[in-house]
């Protein structure tokens, strides 16, 4: 017979059971994954490359830039001025044409290496977005801003090698850091396009009064400094994109070769 408890004797404990349970690993997939590493290499190289064309507009824009801010010296936009002030905005177009085709080509083999990315991550459960919003998101206003990196970053969770460690997966921190430069630059150009309006026209037309003139000469500037700031930070989202394309390629490889499944 157990002895009497005192009164002021504690209870008891009960035995120690953890709090944490790992994160069960994930299953192998059936039939073979999609092959993204050749198209990644080729992806990141051309991304890294359409950061010298980012730079280069953004020097031609900023040139643009200091030449209407010397405008404000004078009260009218004479004809060697005017040349002058044509020949930097050939320039300007012609980088920015530079810059643009840059973007559409790493954009197209963007979304096809995220469709195949995601594809493998189905894998191993459901992503949402569903995966034609990796697709058709980038061409939805505002939504390009959400969709796609939202469909990417739970893909990456489900393709990450630490599930085989029994915890949770993660996407990469630098997928965020490129989904941030992405939204800050495509802002800051539309910043820049309000700002300018239709002041470029009024300069060149003229008509107008002095302080009209410099109103625009503000104008004209101010949106130019934004764009500068859009070329700059395009560069850093380029360069971030390709290390995301990288390190996201490597850890669904890793799982993929670890759980033996072939591409």
């Amino acid at each position: 017979m157990a002895p009497p408890q005192h009164p002021f004797q504690a209870a008891p404990q009960p035995a120690y059971q953890p709090s944490y349970v790992p994160h069960p690993q994930p299953a192998a997939p059936v039939g073979r994954a999609h092959a993204i590493g050749p198209l990644s290499v080729v992806l990141a190289l051309l991304l890294a490359a359409s950061v010298f064309t980012q730079l280069f507009a953004a020097s031609t824009v900023s040139e643009r830039a200091d030449l209407i801010g010397e405008l404000r010296l004078i009260n009218s936009v004479d004809e060697s001025t005017l040349q002058r002030a044509l020949e930097v905005d050939d320039k300007v177009g012609r980088a920015a044409a530079l810059s643009s085709l840059s973007w559409v080509v790493c954009g197209v083999l963007w979304i096809v290496w995220q469709r195949r990315f995601v594809r493998n991550g189905s894998r191993f459960g459901p992503i949402s977005p569903p995966l034609g919003w990796g697709t058709w998101g980038w061409f939805v206003p505002f939504a390009g801003y959400y969709l796609p990196q939202a469909q990417l970053a739970n893909a990456a969770r489900c393709t990450d090698p630490h599930q085989l460690l029994g915890k949770s997966g993660i996407a990469p921190p630098i997928l965020y850091v490129w989904w941030v430069l992405f939204g800050a630059a495509n802002m800051s150009t539309l910043a820049a396009r309000l700002s300018a309006g239709d002041a470029a026209t009024a300069l060149i037309e003229g008509g107008f009064s002095l302080g009209s003139f410099h109103d625009a000469i503000d104008r004209l500037e101010r949106a130019d400094q934004l764009a500068t700031l859009s070329f700059w930070l395009s560069a850093g989202a380029a360069l971030m994109g390709a290390a995301t394309v990288l390190v996201c390629t490597d850890n669904q490889r890793k799982l993929l070769t670890a759980l033996g499944v072939k591409s």
